[in-house]
């Protein structure tokens, strides 16, 4: 059952939980940890109860706290309740993202893909100018949200090496392993965890803090502003 004791809460949506959000809620947790916002993830066609994903358990054996969270965790259903109290919804493809809409339209405006949220937030001025509390930052990010939805973005130059490791992903969605074999865990696993962690590294910073050694929370130091932007 979802953490809602902090601040405020982030909650990853895919198909079975078994495996993509199951993968991002473990990474988002400890990365979010140090700006005091909660994590959980459910499932819009979880089997209550079944296993994490062998291939996310061998993933994150290595890490700290991974055999703890892979022998915890169980697939659960998405829930509306958690949907309402969630202050931003991330979804692996458009295809979580739409059942949302579809079930609670009020909560389009906190609800993006994991891809798509992190397009907006390297077209955000810098930090200096950030919203002070995550429920400000979704809201920048929404009224920024037709910036994401073309391939083509404004201000971002593909690379080789950038297209290489998107190849997880198709358009705004991470593909789900689980069906067809367009795409195996191998190569899954590696690009969910770096597009997570750099999603909530980024989150954490314009929330004024940071991951620091050993999980301590370092102070951002923000930019003074310009003078222009100073009012007597």
């Amino acid at each position: 059952m979802p953490e809602f004791d902090r601040e405020a809460h982030v909650l990853l949506v895919c198909r079975a939980n078994v495996c993509r959000s199951a993968l991002g809620e473990f990474v988002a947790t400890e990365r979010l940890a140090t700006a005091g916002i909660s994590v959980s993830s459910a499932g819009t066609d979880a089997v209550a109860g079944e296993k994490l994903c062998h291939h996310v358990e061998t993933s994150i054996s290595g890490t700290a706290g991974g055999a703890d969270f892979a022998a915890g965790h169980r697939a659960t259903p998405l829930r509306e309740a958690w949907l309402h109290r969630a202050d931003l919804i991330l979804t692996t493809s458009p295809r979580e993202s739409s059942l949302v809409a579809l079930s609670q339209p009020t909560l389009r405006n906190r609800t993006f893909t994991l891809i798509e949220v992190e397009r907006l937030l390297s077209q955000l001025p810098a930090t200096g100018s950030s919203p002070a509390t995550l429920a400000e930052l979704v809201q920048t990010l929404h009224r920024r949200r037709w910036r994401a939805a073309n391939e083509n973005w404004p201000g971002h130059h593909w690379t080789r090496e950038h297209l290489d490791r998107r190849r997880p992903a198709t358009g705004l969605a991470l593909r789900d392993a689980h069906v067809g074999s367009s795409t195996s865990h191998p190569r899954l696993m590696p690009f969910t965890r770096r597009l997570v962690t750099d999603v909530c590294d980024e989150i954490a910073a314009r929330m004024g803090t940071r991951p620091g050694p050993g999980g301590a929370p370092q102070p951002v130091i923000r930019p003074a502003p310009e003078p222009s932007d100073v009012r007597s």
